[in-house]
């Protein structure tokens, strides 16, 4: 679905002359999917409304995104909270040389809202929100410590969640709130998102992250981290550009996730819903028991474990690529469906692709298929 042109000039004529960050141009493209949909739907239940009609509402619908593209853009002042206006600011940690790695965990908890996760300049943790100052129960918590600094979105629920659906539902950006980590952050952080959108980006880790989604949807895009610990629960996650020096372990319970042109040692087990990766480096294995796991390689630089219970995994290399196959199936099915050497078929089986073969894919199924291209 193409936007209006009209309504494209007027949405980049909001974000003109802004200091861009990769964190703003993805908030400016939610805003223009969000237009695209809105012009679309107002069309279809108002079909004799003229174009600028259209174009208005929608632009009304969207709100004032000033005080937001500022924030995300840093070209914000405020240094304390203000429960009257649109825009709050935390800025309680300890300045210059008090704060050398004082802080070990930052934990983010979040509930509602757009959340974006980035790297400061500075020596301590930053939150900003921009709220519909009508709904005070957004604002964020936070609780700190010596060793921890918690940023919490309010949990509503009953009349409260009502409320504030119907008073929000024709704009999600009337909650957004920006967390800037110290520049040169050592610690451990800890993200959970039980609802609500969360986007991660350019980031430097120094130590582990560790990110539960119980619903929602995750955007992690230019991350580099010591070490990565990801539970899906359900909802969506989309790793992009990641660099995990160690390795990412975790669990898909449910929902959908994403990786694109990330770098690790996996240790992934799939319960249930999908996995898709693009371009990755690395090694790793992956158990999948019901799910479906599809990967495509650019480099393996070691051993690739695949093994499914009664799952579907696809994965697929470079086609220069050269490597060896052992297979074992029980009542499933292994397909290699590049040109191959069949070293052993008895039981189980043992090929070769290639000539000069640099690692080593190990394939097991009980009653699911894998399929080698």
């Amino acid at each position: 679905m193409q936007m209006n042109e009209k309504l494209k000039r007027k949405i980049e004529a909001i974000f003109a002359n802004r200091v861009n960050n990769l964190a703003l141009e993805e908030f400016k493209n939610e805003v223009e999917a969000d237009a695209r949909e809105a012009y679309s739907d107002y069309q279809v239940s108002h079909p004799r409304a003229s174009e600028g009609e259209v174009i208005d509402h929608v632009l009304s619908d969207l709100g004032d995104l000033d005080a937001v593209i500022d924030m995300i853009a840093g070209e914000t002042t405020n240094q304390v909270y203000q429960m009257d206006g649109k825009i709050s600011c935390h800025e309680d940690t300890p300045q210059g040389d008090q704060m050398p790695d004082v802080i070990q965990n930052v934990d983010v908890n979040v509930y509602a809202g757009q959340v974006f996760i980035m790297q400061g300049t500075g020596s301590q943790v930053k939150v900003e929100q921009v709220f519909n100052h009508e709904h005070a129960e957004l604002a964020v918590v936070i609780n700190e410590t010596p060793q921890q600094y918690a940023v919490t979105m309010p949990r509503l629920s009953g009349r409260g969640l009502l409320g504030l659906f119907s008073a929000t539902t024709s704009n999600r950006f009337k909650n957004v709130i920006k967390v800037e980590l110290p520049a040169h952050f050592k610690g451990v952080l800890n993200l959970k998102l039980n609802a609500g959108e969360v986007f991660m980006t350019d980031l430097v880790l120094q130590n582990q992250l560790d990110i539960t989604v119980s619903a929602g949807t995750l955007h992690v895009n230019r991350l580099e981290a010591s070490e990565l610990m990801l539970t899906l629960l359900a909802g969506r996650a989309h790793l992009q550009q990641v660099k995990v020096q160690r390795l990412v372990k975790g669990t898909v319970s449910a929902g959908e996730l994403y990786l694109e042109q990330v770098e690790a040692k996996f240790d992934l087990n799939i319960a249930a819903g999908v996995v898709t990766g693009q371009r990755l480096i690395g090694s790793g294995h992956f158990d999948v028991n019901a799910g479906s796991l599809s990967l495509d390689w650019q480099t393996v630089d070691a051993q690739l474990d695949l093994t499914t219970a009664l799952g579907s995994i696809r994965v697929g290399f470079d086609s220069q690529a050269s490597y060896t196959i052992q297979g074992y199936s029980t009542l499933g099915l292994i397909r290699v469906l590049r040109p191959h050497q069949v070293q052993s078929s008895t039981g189980n089986l043992t090929a070769q692709v290639g000539n000069d073969p640099k690692f080593k894919v190990t394939a097991q199924t009980s009653f699911g298929n894998i399929t080698i291209r």
